[in-house]
């Protein structure tokens, strides 16, 4: 993609967006009923339920909610990984991303799209089913499912910052992969000696280093990509032919939100990241 050359929006309709966005929405809910079923008829033997996770009252604990959570979780997670990897890494189905100011900012990119789709459906059925999952709602986790809707959101909706998109509502879900298993061996402790154990530590190790990989180093190092481009868009935005104003008027603030989200969750996740290494060390003395 050279420099100068105009990028319209592609308009996409609502209805265009339920076409995609139901299906999915379906996908993780029909997700979500077999495994509650498959777990609460014990048509696959799960390790008991973690204590903590089990009320007083309950003579025989059994949470398939926390089972059907995950696996329908993975779905999701698991799908946008994938589309994210093809586009990132610029597998030959996906097509080449642009290599220029102009085509990071407002080329059209259809992998990036289906990232956008698939988060914000995923953010959305998350937050209605951990409504109804004490251990999901909580202020933190509603929150940040409201606020990585909105993104995903505005990143179907404006053509403005695509190819970021990828790496932020798709790639970074790569550490969450190793996550689904992890927080699977947290609700439902796994014997020592199991497979289901052996998968697990190996997910604790993959997420640590995932985590710190796509979520802490190349984290800031996009964002600071991201940022530089942000400033040089803003340098040349004289409101001439071509220029941000005239391409996206009114859109300003999309940039401004990319910036502080980037800011934010970095620092957040730097958090995040100091725990995980610490309880990724406690886990590799304990073993």
């Amino acid at each position: 993609m050279g420099g100068g050359v105009i990028y319209p929006p592609v308009k996409i309709s609502v209805s265009q967006h339920l076409s995609t966005v139901v299906p999915i929405f379906t996908l993780l809910t029909l997700s979500y009923i077999v495994a509650y079923q498959v777990a609460k008829n014990s048509i696959i033997i799960l390790p008991p339920v973690a204590a903590e996770f089990c009320s007083e009252k309950e003579s025989i604990c059994s949470r398939p909610d926390l089972f059907a959570f995950q696996v329908a979780s993975g779905v999701a997670i698991y799908s946008a990984a994938a589309v994210s990897i093809l586009a990132w890494y610029q597998f030959k189905a996906s097509g080449p991303l642009p290599t220029t100011l102009e085509g990071r900012m407002y080329g059209w990119h259809n992998y990036a799209y289906k990232i956008a789709v698939i988060n914000f459906t995923f953010q959305l059925w998350d937050f209605f089913v951990s409504l109804m999952i004490p251990e999901h709602c909580t202020a933190v986790f509603l929150c940040h499912h409201i606020f990585a809707a909105l993104t995903a959101w505005i990143a179907m909706n404006n053509q403005i910052n695509i190819y970021y998109g990828i790496f932020y509502l798709g790639l970074t879900e790569v550490s969450s992969t190793f996550l689904v298993f992890v927080d699977l061996g947290k609700f439902f402790p796994p014997s020592e000696g199991t497979l289901f154990h052996l998968l697990e530590s190996m997910c604790k190790y993959g997420f640590a280093i995932s985590f710190v990989w796509f979520r802490v180093i190349l984290w800031w190092k996009i964002s600071f990509e991201m940022w530089t481009d942000f400033y040089h868009l803003w340098k040349k935005d004289d409101n001439s032919e071509g220029s941000y104003s005239k391409m996206r008027p009114g859109k300003w603030y999309v940039p401004f939100y990319y910036i502080i989200g980037s800011i934010g969750f970095g620092l957040l996740q730097l958090f995040w990241a100091m725990k995980v290494l610490e309880a990724s060390a406690e886990h590799l003395e304990s073993n």
